[in-house]
């Protein structure tokens, strides 16, 4: 535990960061990708992207570091779950709100309650990226252990160690061997489904010979490297220069879209504004919330406008059909199909909440005689409210989307 000289410099270094007072930690949880345990229990560790996962919750400081880690729990298993089983009780907005545990507003009306969200989200963003470190340090986690169960766990924390060490012994990332695509290991460790065969959309390209220009020596993933630092870190441009030893002017010019490497016209949006919407796209997806068509739309019109720039290829700053479609086809991980509606309270609903009631039936049934116990159901007549077209992961088995209400119907019961 530490001292109270220490939770005060805690607490400075989450204040600096986004003015956020007296946060001593961030948590939220991870999935690390595992080969099927086998047994007749294997299915719980498959997790809602549909591959075989530890879940895994930590929490972290704003050096960066890992102050608690718990990895024992099977992919399917919700973050509140696990939160409720353990020592430590914090949150997100997948976890229930406590005195010592702030989370976000959910429909922020006010201004003030606007830059709550605002500081919230940016001062919550640290445990995103110590999970980005984490995984780059040691790409293992993000394509998958093949090792037994115990095995897993150990390396699981083993390397949650190695990284904290790493942090305050303030080494930088090592270089990826000359056989990682760096491209695909990013693009998963940011969709978090190992699945997407990367390579498809993501081609592998001619690797520049470092000392035969005196413009350009140093590797492109030195390049990509300080990109991502901007984009996914918040970093700026100066200083994700001068970590990555690139040059400024370049780093900013990549990061407008200029002088891309994709042949034809030139898109509207640069490319690290198209990754944005593409991972908002797919956290929305994943929380069973995903956008239509429309909802892209409105997205990226309001995108543009926050930013303060106009796209002259828009009306209004608002994209039409044919952008969201060559959008689409520049970025292959998404897919737009119809979605399955769901209710909310089906959408809450988890393995334990249907084993305890079966275990509460069996114990009200219990001594009561078979003909004291009557068959009942019900019907329903139904106003099917129709499927809508969503964005989601290419590869996910069932596109969903939570609704207040899936069918209005009128119920009828037979017994």
């Amino acid at each position: 535990m530490p001292s109270e000289n220490e939770f005060v410099a805690i607490q400075t270094n989450f204040y600096a960061t986004a003015s956020f007072p007296r946060v001593i930690g961030t948590i939220d949880c991870t999935h690390i990708k595992i080969q099927s345990p086998g047994g007749i229990d294997a299915e719980i560790f498959r997790n809602r992207k549909s591959y075989f996962s530890i879940n895994v919750q930590a929490i972290a400081n704003a050096d960066m570091i890992f102050t608690d880690i718990v990895a024992r729990w099977p992919g399917s298993v919700h973050d509140s779950t696990i939160f409720n089983n353990t020592a430590i009780k914090t949150r997100d907005s997948g976890y229930p709100l406590r005195n010592y545990l702030l989370t976000p507003l959910a429909n922020p009306v006010a201004r003030a309650e606007q830059l709550y969200n605002e500081s919230h989200i940016r001062t919550r963003n640290c445990i995103e990226r110590v999970f980005g470190l984490w995984k780059r340090r040691f790409p293992v986690l993000a394509y998958g252990l093949r090792l037994k169960l115990d095995t897993i766990l150990t390396v699981i924390i083993a390397t949650a160690v190695l990284h904290n060490i790493a942090r305050e012994m303030h080494e930088d990332l090592p270089e990826p061997p000359e056989d990682l695509n760096v491209d695909e290991l990013n693009y998963l460790i940011a969709t978090g489904n190992i699945n997407e065969v990367i390579s498809n959309i993501m081609p592998r390209r001619f690797i520049h010979k470092l000392g035969t220009s005196h413009r350009r020596d140093y590797p492109r993933e030195r390049l990509e490297n300080a990109l991502r630092a901007v984009i996914e870190e918040h970093m700026s441009f100066g200083q994700a220069a001068e970590q990555f030893s690139v040059p400024k002017a370049t780093l900013y010019d990549k990061y407008r879209g200029m002088h891309g490497d994709l042949l034809g016209r030139k898109p509207a949006m640069s490319v690290a504004e198209e990754r944005y919407i593409v991972t908002a796209l797919l956290k929305a997806a994943e929380f069973i919330v995903p956008f239509t068509e429309k909802d892209l739309m409105d997205f990226v019109e309001q995108y543009i406008t926050r930013k303060g720039i106009r796209i002259k290829e828009f009306k209004d700053n608002r994209p039409g059909r044919d952008w969201v479609r060559n959008f689409l086809k520049r970025n292959s991980v998404l897919s737009h199909r119809n979605s399955q509606n769901i209710k909310r309270c089906r959408a809450d609903l988890q393995p334990e909440i249907i084993i305890d009631y079966f275990e509460h039936l069996r114990t009200t049934v219990e001594g009561v005689p078979r003909a004291n116990i009557v068959n009942f159901d019900e019907t329903n007549i139904t106003d099917d409210p129709g499927r809508q077209q969503v964005f989601v992961f290419k590869k996910a088995k069932h596109a969903s989307r939570v609704m207040d209400f899936s069918k209005p119907s009128t119920m009828y019961s037979i017994h």
